[in-house]
């Protein structure tokens, strides 16, 4: 966890591993209050968005958030 760093753009929220823009593990977009959106992406480097109502439904997507952290990780 103390390699994972929140940095917030115009945009979204990146949340990257070892504070590189380069190493995203996902994005939040939460400018839009009636269409929160949480970005994942796959091993070669996709976002694809997923709609979320409140933040606790990201752990739906817990091990993709995992499984990217691990990829970058090991990069």
């Amino acid at each position: 966890p103390k390699r994972v760093v929140i940095r917030d753009t115009v945009n979204y929220c990146n949340i990257v591993l070892d504070d590189s823009r380069s190493k995203t593990i996902c994005r939040f977009y939460f400018n839009n209050p009636n269409k929160k959106m949480l970005g994942l992406f796959d091993a070669d480097r996709k976002e694809e968005k997923y709609p979320i109502s409140v933040l606790t439904e990201i752990y739906q997507y817990a091990e993709k958030i995992k499984s990217t952290a691990t990829f970058l990780d090991n990069r």
